[in-house]
């Protein structure tokens, strides 16, 4: 895999396994685009398997929606102290 450039651009694709992810993923990793989708997959596994399903939600990842919803509600209604949000309150937030 080509290591990232400063011109490179971070691609998130969500379903690197149709139709279009299949041509377009291979050719976004040959320009160097740095690709996090290709973990989705290797997630969905992990949630059917019952030894690793908690770390796999936990671990998981969130759409841009519910990050920045996630991220409103933090500014909107700010922890006292430290507060840690993980995946799963993402989702739902």
């Amino acid at each position: 895999m080509a290591a990232a450039t400063p011109s490179s651009r971070t691609v998130l694709i969500t379903d690197g396994t149709g139709y279009l992810g299949r041509a377009l993923v291979p050719a976004l990793l040959a320009r160097g685009h740095r690709w996090p989708a290709v973990l989705i997959p290797i997630y969905a596994l992990l949630r059917w398997v019952p030894a690793t399903r908690a770390s796999a939600e936990r671990l998981g990842f969130v759409t841009l929606a519910q990050m920045t919803r996630a991220l409103v509600n933090a500014v909107e209604q700010p922890a006292s102290g430290v507060r840690v949000v993980e995946v799963p309150e993402i989702r739902v937030s």
